[in-house]
């Protein structure tokens, strides 16, 4: 039963979006969530060019994360602003490109200062679209889904779904 109605509920998403309604993140989507940081960076200017060219193109790309786990289907939300004012800015990803498709400034570039083991250019390229806006108050999406107030994600991590 709870398939049959999972079913039947992605078919009207997808009636609807036809008719021009943007998807929306719901109870069961994967989410996940990567910081940019306020100051310059490497990431910040790739976040930059990838806003942009979604704006312009309706779809960019991205990096997967560490285990490539993210599939067609799931959310990618882009934490933006300060440690108490930041906003979730969610993406749809629609599809996985393969490896040949990264920038050439992907190559080896390392976006936190954390230990990664293995070179980032392993990881899938993501096809991001812009399917109307989705953002959301970090500080409120915290409290929804039991996150401590200090909680920042380092690297691209699996999100609790807020929309549960």
């Amino acid at each position: 039963m709870t398939s049959t109605y999972n079913r039947r509920l992605a078919e009207a998403q997808e009636i609807l979006h036809v008719l021009g309604v943007p998807r929306c993140p719901r109870g069961g989507d994967n989410i996940y969530i990567v910081r940019i940081a306020e100051k310059q960076s490497n990431a910040r200017r790739d976040y930059e060019a990838m806003k942009t060219k979604v704006l312009m193109e309706g779809r960019s790309e991205w990096d997967s994360d560490k285990g490539n786990r993210i599939s067609p289907g799931d959310w990618l939300g882009f934490i933006i602003g300060g440690t108490y004012t930041a906003n979730v800015e969610l993406y749809r990803v629609d599809s996985i490109l393969s490896q040949d498709k990264r920038p050439s400034h992907w190559e080896y570039a390392q976006h936190t200062d954390q230990c990664v083991s293995e070179l980032v250019k392993t990881r899938d390229v993501i096809s991001l679209s812009n399917e109307g806006e989705h953002v959301y108050s970090w500080e409120n999406w915290k409290r929804v889904v039991g996150y401590k107030t200090r909680y920042m994600p380092r690297g691209t991590s699996k999100s609790n779904n807020p929309f549960n």
